[in-house]
């Protein structure tokens, strides 16, 4: 039997049954690239108006975004999403249709249903979002810096890449990395060298736009910030920025106090590339390591 043919049958019982209205309030399928519902009508795949999110009430993309999960690892994917007076249990399982990749969301309300040391009430309703918050923040949050992780790179950057190219924006992409990091743990420890992670990673936040550029740690002293709408002079600047706080920067370390600097590699995307985010990446660390053979400390 077909994928196709199995999802059919699905789709089939869910309407003829209505035990599934018991299990999940609401069912739909997604195209979690472009951020829309589908349905299908006389064999045609049909997008519906508005964006999937909007589902949330929500104006922008979902941050940690279940289907994309689940549509990437190409396995079925789970989360607890809240919104101002309820919290939902979103399953995501992906299918093919038509050779076309999409994924099933099945949505239930758990407001009412679950229990945390007790039954849900409007006094914990606040607790439960808030536990919801944690619980999505621990999937797509570095837990040292507080910044995105690598995990929100893979899901995020294919987005914005997309959204760039659909606004006719250009959009550019810094990888930054501290220079000679060893020798800082090697000098002072691993805990004055989370510190200096720390104080980067701060440094990075204040010099890029809230709620529209985003930044993320990429792996050890490595991070990635995602810059929409700006081309390379505009990344140069607030790369520039960065380097020059951080080299300004004083640590103390038992009385002794030192000093560290940052390269950076800067690569823009125009809104005609056909880059992949993954070549984008690899483009910013090639120039990232030109910086690093040119002396360090550098914006390339």
């Amino acid at each position: 039997m077909t994928e196709n043919k199995k999802l059919e049958e699905f789709l089939s019982l869910v309407d003829r049954y209505d035990f599934f209205d018991k299990l999940y309030d609401n069912i739909r399928l997604i195209d979690p690239e472009n951020k829309k519902i589908i349905y299908c009508l006389n064999d045609q795949i049909i997008e519906e108006e508005g964006s999937c999110y909007g589902f949330w009430g929500d104006s922008k993309m979902c941050p940690d975004c279940v289907s994309m999960r689940a549509f990437k690892n190409e396995d079925t994917s789970v989360k607890i999403k809240y919104t101002q007076s309820s919290v939902y249990l979103v399953t995501a399982l992906p299918v093919q249709i038509k050779n076309k990749k999409l994924v099933l969301e099945m949505i239930k309300d758990i407001t009412n249903t679950i229990t945390i040391e007790g039954q849900i009430n409007g006094k914990s309703r606040t607790q439960m979002k808030n536990i919801a918050e944690s619980l999505q923040n621990m999937v797509v949050r570095d837990g040292l810096t507080d910044l995105f992780n690598r995990r929100y790179i893979d899901m995020n950057m294919p987005k914005a890449l997309e959204k760039a190219k659909k606004d006719g924006a250009r959009l550019s992409v810094v990888i930054t990395d501290i220079d000679d990091f060893k020798e800082v743990n090697d000098t002072y420890g691993h805990t004055v060298g989370d510190e200096v992670i720390k104080a980067f990673a701060d440094i990075i936040t204040r010099s890029i736009r809230k709620d529209f550029d985003w930044a993320a740690r990429y792996g050890g002293e490595e991070f990635l910030i995602c810059l929409p709408d700006s081309d390379g002079d505009k990344a140069g600047v607030i790369a520039e920025r960065i380097r020059r706080t951080l080299s300004e920067k004083e640590f103390v370390s038992e009385g002794e106090s030192f000093f560290v600097t940052a390269s950076f590699g800067v690569c823009t995307v125009e809104p005609s590339s056909d880059m992949e985010y993954l070549e984008v990446i690899d483009c910013a660390d090639r120039r990232l390591m030109d910086a690093k053979n040119e002396g360090k400390d550098k914006v390339n």
